[in-house]
């Protein structure tokens, strides 16, 4: 499965800053949630605070009706990194304001992305949209699912356990990830010594929200608690 370096996921959250892409390609980065599962997400499952989600509810392809994960492991508990509390609390601040300038127009479905009048978004809509991105920001023009494959590929290249990387994704097995994911950082004696700066950069702002100027992401005690709270969370 393709993913995205470290690069293209800079080049592309500074491609989507500004517009209503922005928060749905950090939180697909920053958790692997699929698209219906960030369609789906609604307030109330988030808890900024105690910085997690749960995945409850996801949007169908056809039409824009929702439904409950398939399976027990699709039913998850996921932990947000601070980079994506901020932004979430942002968000939350500039749809209330959204909310109060339609008034009555607003429809309320309590989703954490929607369109600026609340209804839910268009899933092939937002694939679309995501390709537009793509295009703008000049990376490989591959899928909004590979955003989900980059998340699991950085978390893997950290050295964060692959079980705690496929109970985030919501996978029945940890095979079936490993299979899924593709490890870049892993690739040459090379890159293990030098633990690829682009990988590190890019965990350590999933895990603090700062880049760190260092490759020491995969010796990291609070990456790897991180990563443990994922899975005790899950």
């Amino acid at each position: 499965m393709e993913a995205f370096d470290q690069g293209e996921v800079e080049r592309l959250l500074e491609a989507a800053r500004g517009t209503r892409l922005a928060v749905p390609v950090l939180l697909a980065v920053t958790t692997g949630l699929r698209r219906g599962e960030l369609l789906g997400l609604r307030w109330q499952d988030v808890d900024l605070d105690g910085g997690k989600l749960a995945v409850r509810l996801e949007q169908t392809k056809a039409g824009l009706a929702f439904k409950q994960p398939k399976t027990h492991k699709g039913r998850r508990v996921v932990t947000l990194p601070p980079m994506t509390v901020d932004a979430l609390r942002r968000h939350r601040a500039e749809q209330a304001r959204e909310k109060l300038l339609l008034g009555p127009a607003y429809q309320d479905n309590g989703l954490v992305l929607a369109r600026v009048d609340g209804r839910p978004l268009d899933p092939a809509g937002t694939t679309r949209a995501f390709a537009r991105l793509v295009r703008r920001a000049g990376v490989r023009p591959i899928s909004l699912h590979a955003l989900r494959h980059t998340h699991a590929t950085l978390l893997l290249g950290a050295n964060v356990h692959p079980k705690v990387v496929s109970e985030r994704l919501g996978h029945a097995t940890v095979g079936i990830t490993l299979t899924r994911t593709r490890t870049s950082c892993r690739t040459s004696k090379r890159k293990r010594r030098g633990r690829s700066m682009a990988c590190s950069r890019a965990a350590a702002q999933l895990a603090d929200g700062s880049p760190t100027e260092q490759c020491k992401l995969c010796r990291s005690r609070d990456w790897r608690r991180w990563g443990r709270d994922g899975e005790t969370a899950a």
